[in-house]
């Protein structure tokens, strides 16, 4: 063997592979909001941990467990071993954290002071996606805070989202940059392409693009949130606009004796729909913000519910659909001489407009309606106010009164947590299971989404394996 020596080193250079600005702060924020956090990498097992350490995915005090075993007997009993001592730090017994038959609903997330994570290799992983282990692999997921899948394959990282949205019936999102993150991203309900060093195969494939991963939080807390509230509530618009005319009508045969006879006429009935009601619907669908993007990055927790809006646009809307009703109406009335037989229109309502009656019904009529409601939301807004109430005042303040008030808020939910623990724990003494949300969004990441601002970089994936399966323990943070 020849060997080169009497070398004289000149220099070295080495690239620096760091997080992109604003990621821990990002997962931070998306665990506060209640979504659950899954890393699929194809990193070897300890740059996985390191990164998922570094984004603050884990956490120093997290109780770490790690999956690496080399047959599916190995792979059951170890998740066995671990889900048992899960279960025995939370005081919960088996029976009560099962899942049910088909999976939609995994145990709730305890805040008994015990902070799980899992670790499982892609050989590991092989095993768990099996039919046979798939169920007890979700319950035992279900009580951790994260989940680091390392050494997986882009079939692997599929196949894991597809069992998630599948099994636990829960929405789904996949963020990549990557060409092997692509089959990640088709699969999950929404697919994210980060647009970055590794080309444009992810953006291609994906149902939105970001340039970077902090814009995610924003993607999610502030849009979504106004996307939900503003799709939920034009469809109610329309349900409520249609049922309340239909109800008119329908009303109106007691008064007709049942003949079928159009309380309007027909014309009337055609621009209820296509001219009169349908600009206010769609202006709120676009326009309406509930709360301000600022309240809404300062406070995560504000997407698990789920107006300061657009208001003197929607209200003007509203009015011009009005005075187009009584335009057409007058119009219509005044032309119409012989229209619609046997009934005519012909100068019924300039007749009603001139007498005072008629604008006294339309007032009392209004406020009588709408009196239930408003009497709902003063007695709501009183007594049980929701989250998106109180963000919503918050809105109104200084932003350092809404600084000091956001404090406080955080503080009171802190206190929340407290009370739930011992809640928690006294319904696992009594027997009763405790009753505690679980997040309905799983987020599935491949980890070159957020580890960028690399060159080229040949990275050099080394088998970690061993005979036997390795043991759980606490881990911190690695050391250098």
């Amino acid at each position: 063997m020849r060997l080169e020596n009497k070398l004289t080193l000149l220099g070295a250079t080495g690239i620096e592979d760091r997080l992109q600005e604003g990621v821990p702060e990002s997962i931070e924020a998306l665990q506060k909001a209640g979504i659950k956090i899954w890393m699929l990498t194809g990193d070897k097992q300890e740059t996985a941990v390191n990164i998922a350490y570094a984004c603050k995915l884990l956490e120093p005090d997290d109780k770490l467990f790690i999956l690496n075993t080399q047959s599916k007997d190995a792979c059951e009993m170890l998740m066995s071993t671990i889900l048992k001592e899960l279960q025995k730090n939370n005081h919960t017994s088996p029976e009560q954290v099962s899942l049910s038959e088909d999976l939609c609903q995994p145990p709730v997330h305890q805040h008994l002071g015990l902070r799980a994570g899992l670790v499982i290799t892609g050989k590991t992983l092989e095993f768990a996606l099996q039919e046979s282990l798939q169920r007890q692999f979700l319950e035992l997921t279900a009580w951790c805070q994260a989940v680091v899948c390392c050494q997986a394959t882009p079939l692997q990282k599929s196949e894991v989202v597809k069992l998630v949205r599948s099994h636990l019936r829960v929405m789904t999102l996949a963020i990549g940059d990557g060409a092997n993150d692509v089959s990640m991203i088709q699969v999950a309900d929404i697919g994210i392409g980060i647009s970055g060093q590794e080309g444009m195969q992810a953006v291609m494939a994906s149902d939105f693009a970001i340039s970077q991963f902090r814009h995610l939080s924003k993607l999610l807390l502030v849009h979504g949130h106004w996307c939900y509230t503003r799709l939920s509530n034009m469809i109610l618009y329309f349900f409520y606009k249609n049922v309340a005319y239909v109800n008119l009508l329908f009303w109106y045969q007691f008064f007709c004796g049942f003949s079928g006879t159009s309380m309007t006429d027909y014309w009337v009935l055609i621009f209820f729909n296509l001219l009169f009601t349908s600009a206010p619907p769609v202006i709120y669908g676009v326009l309406e913000k509930d709360v301000s993007a600022e309240t809404l990055m300062q406070l995560p927790e504000l997407y698990t519910s789920g107006q300061k809006s657009e208001t003197w646009i929607h209200m003007l809307v509203v009015i011009g659909s009005i005075v187009s009703y009584f335009l057409f109406v007058l119009a219509f009335g005044a032309m119409c001489v012989t229209c619609n037989p046997p009934s005519n229109p012909y100068w019924i309502m300039q007749e009603h407009m001139l007498d005072p009656r008629f604008y006294l019904v339309c007032v009392l009529t209004t406020c009588i309606a709408l009196l239930p409601r408003f009497i709902y939301r003063v007695l709501q807004g009183s007594l049980f106010p929701s989250p998106i109430l109180r963000a919503k005042h918050l809105d109104r303040l200084t932003p350092e009164e809404r600084t000091e008030a956001v404090k406080n808020w955080r503080e009171t939910g802190k206190m929340d947590q407290i009370v739930s623990k011992y809640a928690d724990y006294s319904a696992a003494k009594s027997g009763r299971r405790p009753m505690s949300g679980h997040s309905t969004v799983s987020a599935m990441m491949s980890v070159t989404s957020y580890a960028a601002e690399q060159g080229n970089v040949t990275v050099c994936e080394t088998a970690f394996n061993s005979d036997m399966p390795q043991t759980s323990g606490m881990a911190g943070p690695p050391k250098d």
